[in-house]
């Protein structure tokens, strides 16, 4: 069956990428959306029916979808590897309140409607002059979204995308507009807050002149990766790095700013890097895995890949538009830890691996120390690594996962709340979070004291909401 399911999640990566090549960029299959009175994620895991799905396109109308369902989940690009998006209540999408509302040159900050896609405000803002500082490693996410999960990409001096964000607007579960800024608790607690104090209807960026990145990806040793992380980190704006089971090659990826002029053809040539990056990990790698050769051939296959370097505007260099099919499993751990942990983690994959486990690529991005914007995100506060098992939607991947979450919970590591989270619960968050969980479940308490926002998964995840403390204050 391995083979099979492998297969099909192959089929399902080349028509994503195929429709998205015909519809010029316009349109990805692999996206999550309502069909036939069903919601799916992007990757077609999860599935509901919603009792009512509702798209306002003002912001009266997002304040009447609230105060009339008393079960309401809000989704974006449905771009997540868990059920956060599944309720049995109402579903509220925001896709049709999006656009750009207010643009001061003179402070490059940029008012936003929440609904709006990460690529298309990515392109408005340059034919302005102006650019996000930092962005997730995907466009189709919703500005919303990528806030409400405190989305990071990976930066020795920035690294996520909220250090842009500076001024937000929230629909709480009482129906009532807030503003909060930066510093405030309803700030901190709607990023990275998985929707659970209100719907974030509008965002303010504060941006910066548009800029190129030169981008290049070198193959490296893994006893080089291990020596000299700390190295490429301290030398490049923003370095990554691919690790792969039965391989001694890792790939280390690099973005820095430059002021050379992006490369001939570079937005081609980067889109026919990435569709044969995606077309190899969803074929070759789903062959060699469930053929029970990865164990012989990945060694080999790794060093096919080629060194790479191109220049591109900032936006196209930190994103990436098409995935194969795929699920991710990600969590944040002390930076100091990362290769412990990491290693530790490949070679129970390699004690495992039979034919019926699917194809793993492992990625490892880091942010500074000092991040302050979130109460509860992964990585507030500490210099983080973040560790990404990417394993091909095929095979016997919840095994693997299942392992991977129990190890969770004997080291210092907070989940990712975007990404596959099965069995971590309120529980483990708490124990992350200390003090700040507090904190965040008294301002939660305020703002949906009905459990409004709540599903199964953020019932499981954050516990349920507790009655507010008498005499409590609002911020």
């Amino acid at each position: 069956m391995g083979l099979v399911s492998g297969v099909a999640a192959a089929l399902h990566t080349t028509l994503n990428l195929l429709l998205y090549l015909l519809s010029g960029g316009r349109y990805l299959w692999l996206e999550g959306r309502l069909r036939k009175g069903q919601y799916k994620n992007w990757g077609h895991r999860f599935t509901h029916t919603p009792s009512a799905f509702l798209q306002p396109d003002t912001e009266a109308g997002i304040i009447a979808a609230v105060r009339d369902n008393p079960r309401l989940r809000v989704v974006g690009a449905g771009h997540s590897f868990n059920a956060g998006l599944v309720s049995d209540g109402a579903t509220l999408s925001l896709d049709r309140y999006a656009g750009i509302l207010h643009i001061d040159q003179e402070t490059r900050r940029v008012r936003a409607k929440a609904g709006s896609r990460v690529r298309d405000v990515n392109r408005a803002l340059w034919a302005e002059g102006l650019a996000i500082k930092a962005l997730p490693s995907h466009d189709a996410q919703s500005l919303a979204g990528i806030i409400s999960t405190d989305v990071h990409g990976t930066g020795r001096d920035v690294g996520f995308v909220s250090s842009s964000v500076v001024a937000i607007r929230v629909v709480d579960g009482r129906g009532e507009v807030h503003a909060a800024e930066v510093g405030d608790e309803l700030f901190r607690c709607a990023i990275g807050g998985i929707g659970a104090v209100g719907v974030i209807i509008e965002v303010t960026l504060e941006c910066v002149p548009t800029f190129n990145l030169r981008q290049a990806t070198e193959k490296v040793s893994m006893t080089w990766a291990r020596a000299n992380t700390r190295r490429a980190l301290a030398e490049h704006h923003h370095a990554s790095f691919y690790v792969f089971p039965f391989s001694e090659t890792a790939l280390l990826h690099t973005w820095n700013r430059t002021t050379d002029a992006t490369s001939f053809l570079g937005g081609a040539r980067e889109l026919f890097s990435i569709s044969v990056a995606a077309l190899s990990a969803a074929w070759a790698g789903a062959l060699m895995a469930h053929t029970g050769t990865l164990r012989l051939l990945n060694r080999f296959a790794v060093r096919f890949q080629a060194n790479t370097e191109l220049v591109l505007k900032s936006y196209a260099g930190f994103n990436r538009t098409v995935y194969h099919l795929h699920e991710e499993l990600e969590f944040a751990v002390p930076a100091a830890d990362v290769w412990a942990v990491t290693d530790h983690l490949i070679e129970r994959y390699e004690a495992l691996y039979t034919a019926k486990m699917p194809y793993l690529i492992v990625e490892l991005r880091f942010t500074p120390a000092g991040h302050q914007r979130a109460m509860i995100g992964p990585g507030v506060e500490r210099e983080t690594a973040w560790i990404n098992l990417c394993l091909n939607q095929s095979g016997d991947y919840d095994s693997y996962y299942a392992e991977v979450e129990a190890y969770l919970r004997t080291i210092d590591a907070r989940p990712h709340p975007g990404k596959f989270c099965e069995t971590l619960d309120a529980e483990d968050l708490a124990r992350a979070h200390g003090e700040r969980w507090r904190r965040f479940q008294r301002v939660r308490a305020r703002h949906d004291p009905d459990g409004r926002f709540l599903n199964p998964f953020t019932q499981r995840l954050l516990g349920p909401v507790q009655p507010p403390a008498q005499g409590g204050h609002e911020e």
